[in-house]
């Protein structure tokens, strides 16, 4: 498609291949609710930070399970060592002074997502020597809804288009399109 400017207020619209047809359908996008997202972080500084947080998560996988945690999905990263490569990440002869355990669930529930800060807060007083303060990279609550993309075919009938041209003062004629 091209657009020549042939006069003041006045344009020529030239459609490459304009014999072909519209097909019947349009791709529409759907949101669609997938859950709820929890995350949670716990910092550990010092000799044996990385010990520790291998620890942390090690209990908190035991606790989820006799809190009975029905989650779709359960990441633990190693913020500063692994989050980025994952398990894709190159040995390290260096132990890490510092280090994150980052914690992310996604659950079908709220009040599973909910489970996630009541087994982390403890850790603050029980956990292992050293832990630090949890914190989130997300403001406001720690539990957020997910929604997910969906595409879907849509009838073209049922999908009105057209174009407005508005002037200097906001008004204009509204032009329907693909009508013969």
């Amino acid at each position: 498609m091209s657009f020549t400017q042939i006069g003041n207020d006045e344009v020529e619209v030239l459609i490459d291949q304009a014999g072909i047809p519209q097909s019947p359908t349009l791709k529409a996008l759907v949101g669609l609710r997938e859950g709820f997202l929890a995350e949670e972080m716990v910092l550990f500084g010092g000799p044996g930070a990385l010990e520790r947080a291998e620890l942390t998560k090690d209990i908190l996988l035991k606790r989820f399970k006799r809190v009975d945690l029905q989650a779709s999905e359960v990441r633990m990263d190693y913020i500063g060592l692994n989050s980025v490569y994952r398990e894709s990440t190159p040995p390290s002869n260096i132990a890490p002074h510092k280090i994150i355990l980052r914690i992310a669930i996604k659950t079908t529930e709220q009040k599973e997502a909910e489970k996630l800060r009541r087994e982390i807060e403890p850790l603050a007083v029980n956990g292992t020597a050293g832990t630090g303060k949890w914190a989130t990279s997300a403001p406001g609550s720690r539990v957020q809804p997910v929604i997910g993309l969906n595409s879907a075919l849509v009838p073209r009938s049922e999908v009105p288009a057209s174009v407005v041209m508005v002037d200097a003062n906001g008004a204009g004629p509204v032009l329907p399109i693909g009508t013969d």
